[in-house]
């Protein structure tokens, strides 16, 4: 699942947590339909909608450029040839 568009653009996110797992009982609503998470996993943000990205393609194809103290922070992905997805 996932944003279906290469980007060059910022990425909003968060990790997931326990409590978020618990509160969503592990799935995120997306237009594109359910999708399931694991704690660690990132919660990513547009104006639009809410998606899922994988703690490990998190850590294999994004990069960090801005921290906050809420946890939400902006990445950007590394090589813009990669599909914008989890």
């Amino acid at each position: 699942m996932g944003e279906p568009n290469h980007t060059t653009s910022l990425t909003f996110a968060r990790p997931l947590s326990l409590d978020d797992f618990t509160r969503r009982e592990g799935v995120v609503i997306t237009p594109l339909g359910p999708e399931t998470f694991h704690i660690g996993d990132f919660l990513a943000r547009s104006y639009k909608r809410e998606w899922i990205i994988s703690k490990e393609r998190m850590e294999q194809h994004y990069r960090l450029v801005l921290g906050t103290s809420t946890g939400w922070a902006c990445y950007k992905l590394q090589d813009a040839s990669i599909p914008y997805s989890h």
